[in-house]
């Protein structure tokens, strides 16, 4: 009797086993099935992306010289990466910080709870990595596509596609804000107020001029920021004719924070300048290890 009751619950076992094994293959198998489209086409990549703890994973070289950029790996740290005209991808394996950068100095480095991992002897990045470069990434549940779309013409100019007259004028616009919110966030890695003071509005200036002679009197210096913490990288996201730019600042201890500062732009006899700009949060403490992970 025990003997039968013994094998009713291996059988039992078993029959689980199979069901939940069966689950497990078909998940994989619909994540290798998934196909990624750029711009409506088609990305053949030689090994599949894969779904991995909820996070999309593509191989790194693949999908890069695909798009005509040159991939470099560097067996010593462990990193790849892919260059194109003026813009570079670095990635590094087990680091989820992937960094962008373009040669005008914008760096955009972002930290990915999904890691850059070997999947199969094949170096796998997060596929959001490509809205580092001005792309949006959805999932198309229905076909089973991964699709990432242009949205800025820096992207459609990485992959090589051209934009029509009012796209550039929007995308003129959105590389003049760009540039200006680099020269402002670079103002305060260096402490010298004099490049924003030059991109002011009348209005804006007055309220400079005013936190100057509260900061340091009437002989005020354009000085701006503290000596501690101090900026060691920043972030910009343009929206129309808005930027928010974060920055990370750190501690002679090693502490880093974030502070995040809003700018306003508007057009003056055909000149973009900063109309206004306010800071949202200030200093607010992040874990050392997201910054160097």
């Amino acid at each position: 009797m025990k003997k039968n009751k013994m094998n009713y619950l291996m059988g039992i076992l078993l029959l689980l086993s199979l069901i939940f094994g069966l689950s497990v293959e078909n998940q994989v198998s619909a994540a290798n099935n998934s196909s990624v489209v750029i711009d409506g086409k088609l990305q053949e990549y030689p090994h599949s992306p894969v779904i991995k703890n909820g996070a999309t994973f593509i191989p790194f070289r693949e999908a890069f010289e695909l798009l005509g950029a040159k991939v470099t790996w560097n067996g010593k740290d462990k990193t790849l990466t892919a260059k194109k005209g003026n813009t570079y991808i670095w990635a590094q394996l087990g680091n989820g910080n992937i960094v962008t950068e373009r040669s005008n100095g914008h760096r955009i480095g972002k930290n990915y709870s999904a890691r850059p991992q070997t999947i199969n002897g094949v170096t796998m990045v997060p596929v959001k990595v490509f809205e580092q470069l001005g792309a949006t990434v959805s999932w198309n549940a229905q076909n089973k596509t991964i699709e990432i779309k242009s949205a800025t013409s820096t992207f459609k100019g990485f992959i090589g596609l051209g934009t029509s007259a009012e796209e550039q004028k929007s995308d003129e616009v959105y590389k003049q804000i760009e540039e200006l919110s680099t020269v402002w966030a670079n103002a305060l890695k260096t402490r010298d107020g004099k490049p924003r003071y030059k991109m002011m509005s009348e209005k804006a200036k007055e309220k400079f001029k005013q936190e100057q002679i509260n900061r340091s009197g009437e002989n005020w210096n354009y000085i701006i920021g503290d000596s501690s913490p101090w900026v060691v990288d920043f972030d910009i996201a343009i929206n129309g004719m808005t930027a928010n730019i974060t920055y990370v600042t750190q501690t002679s201890e090693y502490a880093y924070y974030n502070t995040k500062e809003t700018l306003t732009f508007i057009r003056e006899n055909g000149k973009l300048i900063v109309d206004d700009y306010q800071i949202n949060f200030e200093n607010q403490a992040v874990d050392s290890k997201v910054i160097n992970n």
